[in-house]
């Protein structure tokens, strides 16, 4: 229940940087939902919970209050600090399209909401100057 209380969640310097009127962004040589550049942007009990998949099935008895929340990959387009990046570079392009989507067809993403969290965050950023 406590990683649904955002009282509970800690700042990040990305999100202090925010603060003070600077752009932020995140460039990894690993997946962008990883553990390390996740934790400058999401707040998740557990580090493998990257996609909504991901933690349905988790078996761990760490999952069974996990109804309602946000998956790694979603917080990132959804949430502050990651909704105000300027720039989003790394691996990891699965969390981010539904398991039935992708450029190359012998490849699949990793979501089972059917979201594409990329076209999402791409509308999210038409409107801006």
């Amino acid at each position: 229940e406590n990683m649904k209380n955002e009282s509970y969640h800690t700042s990040s310097i990305l999100k202090w940087a925010q603060d003070a009127g600077k752009g932020t962004g995140i460039i990894s040589t690993c997946t962008i939902t990883d553990a390390s550049p996740a934790a400058t942007y999401a707040h998740s009990a557990y580090r493998k919970w990257q996609t909504d998949w991901d933690i349905k099935n988790d078996n761990h008895p760490r999952a069974i209050n996990a109804t309602g929340v946000k998956d790694i990959a979603s917080q990132l387009i959804e949430n502050s600090p990651g909704t105000e990046f300027k720039v989003i570079l790394g691996g990891g392009w699965n969390a981010f399209l539904p398991n039935i989507t992708h450029d190359d067809p012998t490849m699949k993403g990793g979501r089972s909401d059917g979201r594409d969290l990329i076209q999402e965050w791409k509308r999210s950023k038409e409107n801006i100057n």
